[in-house]
């Protein structure tokens, strides 16, 4: 498996569960043997799959200054010098996994990061209306990373 996606979080938490969302819908979707699909509630969760992979890409809830279920694109380079401005809702966030697995010798090619505003990480099951509005938005841009084309119009974008 030469490309991963990773989704992020735990739907027990409303919004923090994007990334979970986004790796079921992905599942209906027909990938390249080559791709990967997995979800975890921690990012740390990244560091067990990290190993031999051309690129990385990355759903999660991230906060920054929008509004909730503006969709974020960040690589590797460009989330480390974003930090102060966007934040993983996750106790360790992505930077310092990337930080961690480096100093593991577990290099990767590229990383991007499709993050998405949350509204609420209070408990329960449904993501609220703007995130989950946001879902197909992000199946698009993640299919895009990989290569795939979608039938019909993109959603409306909302890059932050």
């Amino acid at each position: 498996m030469k490309t991963l996606v990773f989704g992020v979080g735990s739907v027990l938490r409303r919004d923090d569960g994007i990334g979970v969302r986004v790796i079921e819908a992905l599942q209906q979707h027909a990938l390249p043997a080559a791709v990967e699909l997995r979800h975890g509630a921690a990012a740390l969760q990244l560091l067990d799959f990290l190993a031999g992979r051309q690129k990385v890409i990355i759903v999660d809830a991230i906060q920054g200054d929008g509004r909730p279920g503006d969709v974020y694109r960040f690589t590797l380079p460009g989330l480390r010098t974003e930090t102060g401005s966007y934040t993983s809702v996750h106790q360790i966030g992505l930077v310092e996994v990337f930080t961690i697995a480096e100093s593991l010798g577990r290099k990767v090619g590229e990383v991007v990061v499709l993050g998405v505003e949350p509204k609420s990480l209070e408990w329960g099951l449904e993501l609220s209306p703007e995130v989950a509005a946001a879902v197909p938005q992000v199946v698009t841009l993640v299919l895009a990373e990989l290569g795939i084309e979608q039938r019909g119009a993109p959603p409306e974008d909302k890059w932050g």
